[in-house]
């Protein structure tokens, strides 16, 4: 698997998740685009988001490799503040060992044709520690933006099905 984590929603990349909140229930908290300004979407042009991913950098979005394999790139574009501005993307490139059926090495990069000033977000320098907290942002099914708490696990304990 991938050895980078990026915070974000829907974008698990280095590492399983447990989908549990501390109460032991699926869900998420609600927040707001201004708490996380990094966070897009990769949509199609009538609006549909189909994908998240997160701003490394004003031209960089990094998001999963599944949504740049499954969906025609040539259709979508980036929503940055919640789809307030709409960028076209430049040009794209997935992770060359993605495998489709296990989603490993699910990482992908996508260059805007335009740089965007909204803030990013820092790529981690190591694989998180194992039990480690942390938090992934996603839309939720009415569109909204929803903080999920999850506890990373390392990738045995992931493929072990318990």
């Amino acid at each position: 698997m991938a050895k980078f984590i990026i915070s974000s929603f829907l974008l698990v990349i280095a590492a399983c998740v447990s989908n549990t909140n501390a109460d032991g229930a699926e869900g998420g908290v609600p927040t707001t685009i201004s708490a996380h300004p990094y966070v897009v979407s990769l949509q199609s042009t009538d609006g549909t988001k189909v994908c998240g991913g997160v701003l490394i950098d004003s031209k960089t979005v990094v998001t999963a490799a599944q949504c740049l394999s499954f969906y025609d790139v040539s259709q979508l574009v980036i929503g940055v503040s919640n789809g307030a501005k709409i960028v076209k993307i430049a040009s794209s490139t997935f992770n060359s060992g993605f495998d489709s059926v296990t989603m490993e090495n699910d990482l992908a990069l996508v260059k805007l044709a335009e740089a965007v000033r909204v803030g990013t977000i820092a790529v981690a320098s190591k694989q998180p520690k194992n039990g480690i907290s942390g938090v992934v942002t996603t839309w939720d099914a009415s569109n909204n933006l929803v903080d999920i708490a999850e506890t990373v696990i390392d990738a045995s304990e992931c493929g072990s099905g318990d």
